[in-house]
């Protein structure tokens, strides 16, 4: 019976994971609600709405183009080089954009230089997710997507009980280290990637990566 119990959960980890940072996230919320004001609930609720946003079109795209051009051979990933380049400008171009206009409304309490990095983070989580998938690195991906909600529910749930006093302002940056230590999935992996210019011209990397990012546009929309 043990032993069943270890081999499904080993097999199920990663949904495990999704569960428990669902969970989490939930009963965030309902503390947050409890022990902020109206305001400030608002301007929580707005970053995560924007994070989420940065997540889904910080790489305009080009994500799924990643991963539906890109090649697995005896366990490696090809990537086309150009397609680093294009991702590496997209999203730090998708981040200036996100944070100046929403530095314009709202005011989270950190400095602009560290809503773009913020904005890069959530972006950059969402590849490594997707690679980590292509790897059937499933558990990885998983905790790569859903570690800055898991750690900041434990390390807000904590602040409670010693009585540090929780703002939008500290709550931002906790995201935001919780952010960058996402980003060390990338460690994982990045020896299982090499790079080659594929059968792909730049033109239509870019027709693939807008047509992704008006599909996605538009089921988030409806």
């Amino acid at each position: 019976m043990v032993l069943q119990i270890k081999n499904l959960i080993k097999e199920h980890i990663s949904l495990f994971v999704l569960g428990i940072a669902s969970v989490s996230f939930f009963v965030l919320n309902i503390v947050l609600k409890d022990i902020l004001s109206p305001e400030e609930y608002g301007l929580y609720s707005m970053l995560i709405t924007y994070c989420s946003l940065m997540s889904a079109f910080g790489l305009f795209g080009l994500d799924q183009v990643f991963l539906r051009t890109s090649l697995i051979e005896d366990k490696e990933i090809i990537v086309d080089s150009r397609l680093i380049s294009m991702l590496l400008i997209m999203v730090l171009f998708m981040s200036i954009i996100g944070s100046t206009v929403i530095s314009k409304f709202y005011d989270f309490g950190i400095g602009y230089f560290y809503l773009i990095l913020l904005s890069c983070s959530m972006a950059l989580i969402k590849l490594s997710y997707n690679i980590s998938r292509l790897l059937s690195k499933f558990f990885l991906s998983q905790l790569t997507l859903n570690f800055w909600k898991l750690g900041l529910t434990l390390l807000i749930l904590f602040g409670l009980f010693v009585n540090l006093n929780i703002t939008v302002s500290s709550i931002s940056l906790y995201l935001f280290y919780f952010s960058l230590i996402s980003l060390f999935s990338f460690i994982f992996f990045i020896s299982k990637i090499s790079f080659k210019v594929l059968s792909y011209s730049r033109a239509d990397l870019m027709k693939l990566a807008l047509g992704f990012f008006l599909t996605l546009f538009t089921l988030s929309v409806l």
